[in-house]
């Protein structure tokens, strides 16, 4: 979004404000039930100024492989102050979404039915959002990054904001055995029958495997197996593999039902026909998740691939809409029905909405079953050493120009990654790889998912050279130059494409009619394309001899060129040829003066037409 140069203090501002909504404010809730459930704001935990109550990371811990479930109440203030620009209102605030939490661990709002949107300045200044699951994951801290977005009612307009708040969970290990398992009896003489139990079991919308090595040549894919009987002493390595997978949504395509979507300003009807195509986008609300899709290409049928939408739930709410410019000037987006479903699992499903304006969709989504986390857990004593030092690589360079970003890539492995800013962790960026799209300073910190042993790699700092921007060109008196800004050097285009051998100077004379533009480039390498102009004609006194002497109409032409000329030219023979000078046509000619030439099947283009006799004639033309 942009804003106007007077709003930047508000901008400023209402960040802060944003940051006062994040106000942490606590009360403990236990649960007993497998979904999250939806909690009750904690009215009386108030700290004035949004303080948080308890600070972060005093929460109460997790355990690995128990079950958590705690409230957080959030202050929202209904209107703030700012300077110069006075009190303004607080009218929403949402939060859209919580990235970093433990694995296990979801989250719901109290008002999910609303997708977890609050109106302060209309009375509700408190907001409970409720984390539960059971965490499936390596014992330490856990930074869960809350986005929230603002909207606050100014002289110029209700303006939006995002923040993005920190709040630490801790998680300890299970009493006893280890992260993924307990045992019974831990020794014995001679030998002696062990009882195995999993601790990881992760319900809708995860699943959960396992595979068991005793150390003893059984195994077993059972959560408890049986009773495992070791019958010699000796140091036996028990091995669990527990797999979490999730299910993700990769695929959406749908056709409309009929012109549910048609008779609004932007897709008008004529003659009882719509003029205009739709623009398709879909939401999906999976639980407390809320996703929505970009626009599709203008069309009746539309398709979204390949997604990476990871569900929070197995009820599914697929809602579709047509893309409309919205007030003052346009419509309201057109709504074309909703299909609700709860899912079983992996699979690809059929489904048909009903809009309210008649018809609907019809199309498919694809579900797939994605392994998110393999943890590898054994017993007996281990000592596991911390990760190589990662390295990064930066392609292009370390420094390039403004606007342009570097992929920074490191160790690529079964790690748990996590990126750093200038000391600051970045939210959602979990691969071996980055964009980095601003300067500062980056690093990475590689985890092992079984161990949590981890190792920091050395800083590396991204830059950018100076960009170059508004170039701008002229046609003066059929001469092309360069107008603004200075450049190191500069390359002519026709059509798109460069022009050799003389395109490379601060001046052009253009061989033909058509458009011409110019890339700008500075020291550093760093470019900008000019506006483009079209030249649309080369007139000379040898062209205007010609046209007196040979006429070739219509121009520009679409089927038949019908070409004429004066008796006394003796013409013998016709020839076209295209921009780049390769010929297209070449035919004898005899008798009379005019002749007709079919060109339907020429591509669109500038053409010269060519007459060879008494003496030579060439006339340009276009082909549409």
């Amino acid at each position: 979004m942009s804003y106007y140069s007077s709003n930047l203090k508000f901008c400023t501002n209402f960040l802060r404000v944003c940051a006062l909504i994040g106000g942490l404010l606590y009360s403990s809730s236990l649960s007993l039930s497998a979904q999250c459930g939806a909690c009750t704001p904690n009215t009386g935990c108030y700290q004035p100024q949004g303080a948080q109550c308890p600070p972060s990371g005093q929460s109460p811990v997790m355990t690995v492989g128990e079950y958590y479930s705690e409230d957080v109440t959030f202050y929202m203030p209904p209107d703030t102050n700012i300077s110069g620009i006075g009190n303004i209102q607080i009218v929403n605030v949402w939060f859209q979404n919580i990235s970093g939490l433990p694995n296990g661990i979801t989250w719901q709002c109290n008002n999910s039915a609303n997708n977890c949107n609050y109106a302060p300045s209309s009375g509700e200044k408190w907001a409970c959002i409720r984390f539960c699951g059971t965490p499936v994951c390596v014992p330490g801290s856990y930074t869960a990054v809350i986005t929230i977005i603002g909207t606050a009612a100014t002289p110029f307009g209700n303006q939006n904001q995002t923040s993005q708040l920190e709040y630490v969970f801790h998680v300890q290990p299970p009493a006893g055995g280890n992260s993924g398992f307990t045992y019974t009896p831990s020794q014995g003489c001679d030998s002696l029958t062990a009882q195995f139990n999993a601790l990881i079991n992760v319900g809708a919308p995860f699943s959960t495997e396992w595979l068991w090595d005793f150390g003893n040549g059984q195994t077993s894919t059972f959560q408890n197996p049986a009773p495992v009987h070791y019958s010699a002493p000796g140091t036996y390595i028990v091995t669990l593999g527990t797999k979490i997978f999730k299910y993700v949504l990769t695929q959406v395509s749908c056709t409309s039902n009929g012109n549910w979507w048609c008779g609004d300003i932007e897709e008008p009807q004529l003659f009882g026909a719509c003029t205009q195509s739709p623009e398709f986008y879909f939401q999906l609300t999976h639980g407390p998740g809320f996703y929505q899709s970009p626009e599709a290409p203008s069309g009746t049928s539309a398709s979204w691939g390949p997604l990476s939408v990871v569900l929070q739930s197995f009820n599914l709410a697929l809602s579709f809409w047509d893309a409309d410019t919205g007030p003052p000037f346009g419509s309201q987006d057109d709504d074309g029905g909703t299909y609700a479903i709860q899912i079983s699992g992996a699979g690809t499903y059929n489904f048909t909405t009903s809009s309210p304006f008649g018809g609907g969709m019809t199309g498919s989504f694809t579900i797939a079953k994605v392994l998110d986390t393999l943890i590898v857990t054994t017993d007996t004593l281990v000592i596991y050493p911390s990760p190589l030092t990662p390295q990064i690589s930066a392609q292009p360079n370390d420094t390039v120009c403004e606007g342009q970003t570097v992929t920074l890539a490191t160790t690529p492995g079964n790690w748990i990654y996590t990126w750093f800013r200038n000391g600051q962790i970045i939210p959602g960026q979990d691969q071996n790889s980055l964009s980095a799209s601003d300067s500062g300073q980056y690093r990475v910190r590689i985890t092992h998912p079984g161990t949590g042993c981890t190792s920091l790699s050395p800083d590396v700092t991204i830059g950018h050279w100076p960009g170059l921007y508004n170039a701008t060109i002229a046609n003066n008196n059929g001469i092309l130059s360069v107008v603004s800004p200075p450049a190191a050097s500069y390359q002519w285009l026709y059509n798109g494409q460069p022009v050799f051998p003389n395109g490379t100077g601060p001046t052009y004379e253009p061989k033909y009619t058509g458009p011409y533009s110019c890339v700008f480039f500075n020291a550093y390498g760093c470019s900008d394309t000019s506006q483009v102009i079209v030249v649309s004609s080369l007139v000379s006194l040898e062209d205007i001899q010609e046209k007196l002497s040979m006429q070739v109409y219509p121009n520009p032409v679409t089927d038949i060129l019908s070409v004429t000329w004066t008796d006394d030219t003796h013409a013998n023979r016709l020839e076209i040829f295209d921009a780049a000078g390769r010929t297209v046509l070449a035919m004898p000619i005899s008798g009379s003066a005019w002749v007709q030439v079919p060109v339907s099947t020429m591509e669109p283009g500038f053409y010269i037409l060519k007459l060879s006799g008494a003496r030579f004639l060439q006339h340009r033309f276009i082909k549409h």
